[in-house]
C-alpha cells in the first residue's frame, strides 16, 4: 500500500492519462464481474505493509502482547516511573521510528510504552488498515490507562489517535506529528491517480465496516477531530510531500491550529529524528502532565 498511500502528484502526459483510463475501465469491470476476487485483490494491494526500516533501540524493553480483533500486537515498555508516554507509529512504520525520543523521555522521568501495530514491526500479520490502528490504540489505552499520561503519534497513527481517544481521556496531552486528517480522501485520490477504479475502495470499505462492526464515519479523522479536545501539540513540516500542511489546515479545528508548530525542510519522516522536535515534545509533555 505504501506506493499508493504515499502517492503524490499526477503525470500529465497523454500516454499516461490514456493508460490510466484503460486501467480504470478494466478494474471497474472486474469488480462487477468478479466482486469477491476483486475485493480480496484490493485488500492485498492497499493493505499489505512494508518491512520495518530500522530496529528498536536497545533500552531493556519488556514485551507484552494484546489482542486486536482476531490478531495480535506487541507492546514494548521500559523505564522505572509510574508515568508513561505512549508512542504510536504510522503506516509501514514501527516503534523504532521514535528511537530518537526514548532516551530523552526516560531522562525526563517518564516511562516509554510503544506499540507495533498489526502487521508492523515485530507484530505478526501481513495486512493492516485504519480500523485495526484505532482498535489497537483503544485496547492499549484500556489496558494501560493507569500509566499512560501522554501520547505521541505520527502520520496515520496520529489520525487513529484522534479517533481512538474517549471522552474520559480528553485530559491526556497528545502530540500529533504530521497527522493525515483527510485520510480517506487522500486514499481515494491516490488510487484514482494510479488509474484504479475508486469503486474498489468503496467495496473494500464496506467489507471492513461489516468485518469490524463500525462505520467509516466513526473512524474518519476529519469527522472525529471535531470532538478532539485534549491538550495538544501539532507538529508538521512545511515541505511535507505526503500530506501538505495546507491540506491538513482545512480540517484543523481552532484548538488544533492554535497548537501548531511548523518545521522547515524535515519532510514527513525526518521530522521524527530532529533534535528540535524531540526537545519540543519533551517540553510540552513536562508542562502538561505535571498536574496529573
Amino acid at each position: 500500500m505504501k506506493q499508493i498511500y504515499f502517492a503524490n502528484g499526477k503525470d500529465p502526459s497523454l500516454l499516461r492519462r490514456s493508460r490510466k483510463g484503460i486501467t480504470r475501465a478494466v478494474t471497474g469491470t472486474s469488480l462487477r464481474l468478479f466482486p469477491g476476487i476483486t475485493t480480496r485483490l484490493a485488500e492485498r494491494m492497499l493493505c499489505v505493509t512494508s518491512p520495518p526500516r530500522r530496529k528498536l533501540a536497545d533500552l531493556n524493553f519488556s514485551v507484552d502482547e494484546l489482542d486486536v480483533y482476531d490478531q495480535k500486537i506487541r507492546v514494548f515498555q521500559t523505564g522505572t516511573s509510574d508515568r508513561s508516554i505512549l508512542f504510536v507509529h504510522g503506516w509501514s512504520g514501527s516503534s523504532a521510528d521514535f528511537n530518537a525520543f526514548y532516551q530523552p523521555v526516560l531522562e525526563a522521568g517518564f516511562n516509554v510504552i510503544a506499540i507495533d501495530h498489526v502487521a508492523h514491526g515485530a507484530s505478526p500479520g501481513r495486512m493492516a488498515n485504519l480500523f485495526l490502528f484505532v482498535k489497537a490504540i483503544e485496547q492499549v489505552m484500556a489496558d494501560y490507562s493507569a500509566h499512560v499520561r501522554a501520547i505521541v503519534a505520527h502520520s496515520m497513527g496520529a489520525s487513529a489517535v484522534i479517533t481512538a481517544i474517549k471522552p474520559e481521556q480528553f485530559s491526556v496531552p497528545v502530540v500529533l506529528i504530521a497527522p493525515v486528517i483527510p485520510l480517506f480522501e487522500s486514499l481515494y485520490q491516490s488510487v484514482d491517480n494510479f488509474g484504479i477504479s475508486t469503486k474498489w475502495v468503496d467495496e473494500l470499505m464496506t467489507v471492513f465496516e461489516n468485518r469490524y462492526g463500525r462505520s467509516i464515519d466513526e473512524i474518519d479523522p476529519k469527522m472525529t477531530i471535531q470532538k478532539f479536545s485534549n491538550p495538544v501539540l501539532t507538529i508538521q513540516d512545511r515541505q511535507d510531500r505526503h500530506i501538505s500542511l495546507e491540506t491538513n489546515q482545512q480540517y484543523f479545528t481552532p484548538h488544533v491550529t492554535a497548537s501548531l508548530h511548523e518545521t522547515d525542510g524535515l519532510g514527513h519522516f525526518k521530522i521524527l529524528g530532529a533534535e528540535e522536535v524531540v526537545a519540543k515534545v519533551v517540553e510540552f509533555v513536562k508542562e502538561n502532565i505535571t498536574h496529573l
